[in-house]
């Protein structure tokens, strides 16, 4: 069973095989996710900030029309990268077209940082999380969950409960326990946190 304590200036988690590899699998699933060719270029081929400053150069020179924000249908991904003002389509649409990239390519260097620290995994079942990875983790656990969440159509109470209550050769029934675990290894990361402040 995974459980997460302090170390020297880290995280030790340790995690069986089977959980080393429900959650590497889902990290990749995620990776795979963000790098949706919907979405635009590859977020390998991203460019950082200077694709931004560059559109945002024509657009004050008055020689281009910006182009379209690519159109997120999908719910995993409405649920990865919501719209920034759900009352206004226009702000929101040029929001994601300046964004989204960044938030993609972001999203993806965090999920690697994790799987990384998986492929190092020792042979007691030992993952160690560096400081510096710390919020990798976080934030890459709650990526997952959410789209586990869109997955499994969870928006509210109700909707955990009937995914509970779900038949176990229901494939919705063993995601959603997924979904709980990655809930559980989260807190545990967050409670570790409060006995010792690795991200100060």
């Amino acid at each position: 069973m995974s459980r997460c304590q302090c170390g020297a200036g880290e995280l030790l988690a340790q995690l069986d095989a089977i959980e080393a590899e429900v959650l590497g699998g889902a990290v990749e699933q995620l990776v795979r996710t963000c790098d949706d060719p919907s979405l635009g270029a590859p977020v390998g081929d991203h460019d950082g900030a200077d694709s931004v400053v560059a559109e945002a150069s024509h657009i004050l020179a008055g020689d281009t029309e910006p182009p379209p924000a690519a159109a997120v249908t999908d719910p995993v991904l409405r649920r990865l990268f919501p719209d920034a003002c759900p009352d206004d389509p226009g702000v929101s649409a040029d929001f994601r077209r300046l964004t989204l990239a960044d938030q993609r390519w972001a999203k993806v260097l965090a999920a690697r940082s994790v799987e990384a620290d998986i492929d190092k995994r020792g042979t007691d079942g030992v993952v160690h999380i560096g400081a510096d990875h710390v919020t990798d983790w976080l934030t890459t656990l709650t990526s997952v969950r959410l789209m586990l969440a869109a997955r499994l159509g969870i928006v509210e109470e109700a909707d955990e409960d009937a995914c509970d209550a779900a038949d176990e050769d229901d494939p919705s029934h063993w995601a959603y326990q997924v979904y709980l675990w990655l809930g559980w290894l989260e807190e545990s990361i967050l409670d570790c946190l409060t006995d010792v402040d690795l991200l100060a």
